[in-house]
C-alpha cells in the first residue's frame, strides 16, 4: 500500500539502584552510575541519571512528580545529543547502553526511528503513569494517562506514531478521523484544561495542538469519507471541545472535506499522491 508521507508537528514537552520497569514499581537510587556500556555518555550526563532517578523515587506528592516532568525531558533531549556521537560504530553498543539507561530511568526508552537508522530515547508514559499512581494527588494520574491514551505505552511525537494515526513506515501513515479516537481525546483535553494545576493544563493544550492539526492539515484517511465527516460534525457540534477559532476554522474543513480529492478508504485502497 502507497500512502502519502506526512509531516508530524513536534510534541514540545512529553513525555531509580534496585530496580525493576515493571509498571507502579518503586525504583532505590544506586550509588554513582558508572554505564560500562555507555562510553559515549558524558560524567555529567551520568550524575543527572543518578540524582533524577533518586528524586522520582522520593516524591509522593503529585505536583512534584510533575515538576521532574521537565527534568526528565531535559535529561531525555541531552541523552539523545550524546547517545548519537557513538551509536554509529554499532548498533550492539547503543542497544546494550539503552539497556543500562533504562535499567536505572526506567521512565525512558530507546526506540530506534527513520527506518532503524536513527536511536531516539522517549519517555516511557506506561512506567509513568505507574509511578502517578503511587502519588498522592489525581494530577499526574490524569495527565499520565491522557499521554497514554494519546501515544501507548511509550513514545512521542517525534519517532512513534501517536494512537490518532495509523502507521505504515517510519515516515508515513493515514489518520484515524472516522474512529471516535480524536473526539475521545479532545473531551479529555477539555477537561484537563480546567485544572489549576498549570503543568497540566499546558501539556494538555500541547496535544490539542497536535490531535486538531490532524484534522485540519492531513490529506489521507483510513475511512470513508462519510466517517470522517461524521465525526467532525459530531466535534463541532460540542461547544466544549474547541475554541471559538478552531470551530470557525473547523466549519470551513468540513467544506472542503466533501468536495476536494483527499485520500479516503485508505485501510483498504491503495493511497498515494502523484
Amino acid at each position: 500500500m502507497k500512502t502519502t508521507q506526512l509531516s508530524l508537528p513536534l510534541l514540545i514537552g512529553f513525555f531509580i539502584g534496585c530496580s525493576t520497569t515493571e509498571k507502579g514499581s518503586v525504583i532505590k537510587a544506586g550509588n554513582t552510575i558508572t554505564l560500562t556500556g555507555c562510553p559515549g555518555i558524558s560524567t555529567e550526563t551520568k550524575t543527572a541519571i543518578n540524582t533524577l532517578a533518586g528524586h522520582m523515587n522520593r516524591v509522593n506528592l503529585s505536583d512534584s512528580l510533575l515538576l521532574d516532568l521537565k527534568k526528565l525531558r531535559g535529561l531525555k533531549d541531552q541523552l539523545n545529543a550524546e547517545v548519537r556521537m557513538f551509536s554509529q560504530d554499532s548498533i550492539a553498543d547503543i542497544d546494550s547502553c539503552a539497556k543500562e539507561i533504562e535499567s536505572l530511568i526506567p521512565f525512558l526508552k530507546m526506540v530506534w526511528s527513520e527506518e532503524g537508522t536513527v536511536p531516539f530515547f522517549t519517555f516511557n508514559n506506561g512506567n509513568l503513569l505507574g509511578r502517578a499512581k503511587q502519588t498522592k494527588g489525581k494530577s499526574d494520574d490524569e495527565l499520565f494517562g491522557l499521554l497514554n491514551d494519546a501515544w501507548g505505552s511509550y513514545g512521542e511525537n517525534t519517532v512513534t506514531f501517536p494512537k490518532w494515526l495509523t502507521r505504515v513506515t517510519d515516515l508515513s501513515g493515514y489518520s484515524k478521523l472516522g474512529d471516535g479516537i480524536h473526539t475521545q481525546l479532545l473531551k479529555k483535553i477539555a477537561l484537563l484544561k480546567k485544572q489549576d494545576n498549570k503543568i497540566v493544563t499546558e501539556e494538555a493544550g500541547k496535544l490539542y495542538v497536535l490531535v486538531t492539526d490532524d484534522f485540519f492539515s492531513k490529506s489521507s484517511y483510513g475511512n470513508s469519507r462519510e466517517s470522517v465527516l461524521k465525526e467532525l460534525t459530531g466535534i463541532l457540534s460540542d461547544k466544549e471541545l474547541l475554541t471559538e477559532a478552531d470551530r470557525m476554522k473547523l466549519t470551513e474543513r468540513i467544506k472542503q472535506l466533501q468536495t476536494e480529492k483527499l485520500q479516503f478508504d485508505c485501510k483498504t485502497l491503495d493511497c498515494h499522491f502523484e
